[in-house]
């Protein structure tokens, strides 16, 4: 019954806005103002249909009515400490204007409208915070959950205090990984810095160790080619001396038989 009534009030100021022509912005003003005894629902759409043709018309002298009404209405629903009203007041009137931000924004409704609602004493912050995000064209997680409650009758100040609840626990949480990850790099980063002497040490170590084999192994393969050396000299003035022996014989035994006359 509640979600019937607050959809035929919308159709209904939405109608109102769509005719054509106005009088007086001020009749209009007045005939829209429902009385103590309108529920929160048909008090907001009556702004609603007021802020549709603020659209069409941007008259600024309507635009100060209609935000003094909004700011005493907001006013008289926190002062009798009827969060569900303020809830489902505020709620209605932030939906329109985050989904006509573009167009309310040009006249400056939205900021005006905005500034009756959060400059109400004692307003909860969470109206405050859905406000400016409805100016900028954004439906924050209460509002959605105030709008959805509004449909289907339930409590509309419960749904927006666990909706921003959950929001901030979100928030917390995001806000916690968010700083655990800039704490990882921080120490992986400061792991670095630290690891850097040792790494170069080593660094240096490894390349003089290297330099070192490589030197012994140069120093070897040079022993062993002046080794081979000395020993192919060798070997070449054995055989020399040895073929000198055999040749001296050879000579000698010559030399006897021509003297024995062989």
């Amino acid at each position: 019954m509640k979600k019937l009534m607050f959809l035929a009030l919308a159709a209904v100021a939405m109608s109102f806005a769509a005719c054509g022509g106005k009088t007086s912005n001020t009749a209009e003003l007045d005939s829209l103002a429902l009385g103590e005894e309108a529920t929160p629902e048909e008090q907001a759409t009556a702004i609603v249909s007021l802020l549709e043709e603020q659209i069409k018309t941007a008259d600024a002298d309507q635009l100060k009515a209609i935000s003094a009404q909004v700011a005493e209405q907001v006013a008289a629903y926190v002062e009798a400490g009827d969060e569900e009203a303020t809830a489902t007041y505020t709620a209605i009137i932030n939906n329109y204007i985050a989904e006509n931000a573009e167009a309310l924004g040009q006249s400056g409704t939205a900021t005006a409208v905005a500034n009756a609602i959060t400059t109400v004493e004692n307003i909860p912050a969470n109206v405050i915070e859905t406000t400016a995000d409805a100016v900028k064209g954004v439906k924050d997680a209460a509002l959605v959950s105030a709008i959805n409650a509004i449909l289907t009758g339930e409590n509309v100040a419960t749904a927006v205090e666990t909706a921003t609840t959950n929001a901030a626990a979100e928030a917390a949480t995001d806000a916690a990984n968010k700083a655990a990850a800039v704490n990882a790099t921080v120490n992986t980063a400061k792991q670095a810095v630290e690891a850097a002497p040792a790494a170069a040490a080593n660094a240096v170590k490894t390349q003089a160790e290297a330099a070192a084999t490589a030197a012994q192994q140069q120093a070897a393969n040079t022993a062993a080619a002046a080794q081979k050396q000395a020993q192919d000299a060798a070997n070449a003035a054995q055989q020399k001396a040895k073929d000198n022996t055999n040749q001296a014989i050879d000579d000698a035994a010559s030399s006897l038989k021509k003297k024995l006359g062989l």
